[in-house]
C-alpha cells in the first residue's frame, strides 16, 4: 500500500512481487536477519499485523531476575542477526 505521496517502501513492494498481490494495511514485513537494507526476498517474512510483530521481536530479548527484558549488547545483536550495522 502507498503512502499518500505515492512511496511504497522496498521491503513492501518486494513482499508484493514474492506473494503476487497488494499487501493489506496492517501486514507487516518482517527482515529475518534484522538487516532492515536487506531486502531479499529470502530475507522478508510476512506477518499478519504489527502485535505478531511485536512478539517475535520480544522472543528476542532475555528476561534479568526481575522479569525485566534486557537490551542485548551490540555484540550480541551483531552475533544473533549475523549483520554488523555500520554507524
Amino acid at each position: 500500500m502507498a503512502r499518500k505521496d505515492g512511496y511504497v517502501p522496498e521491503h513492501r513492494f518486494i513482499m508484493e512481487q514474492k506473494i503476487k498481490r497488494p499487501l493489506l494495511k496492517e501486514e507487516v514485513v518482517h527482515h529475518k536477519d534484522g538487516n532492515k537494507l536487506n531486502n531479499s526476498p529470502k530475507n522478508l517474512g510476512l506477518l499478519n499485523n504489527n502485535s505478531i510483530h511485536i512478539k517475535k521481536h520480544i522472543k528476542d530479548f532475555q528476561r534479568d531476575e526481575l522479569g525485566r527484558f534486557k537490551i542485548k549488547t551490540m555484540e550480541e545483536q551483531q552475533e544473533y542477526y549475523g549483520w554488523f550495522r555500520e554507524e
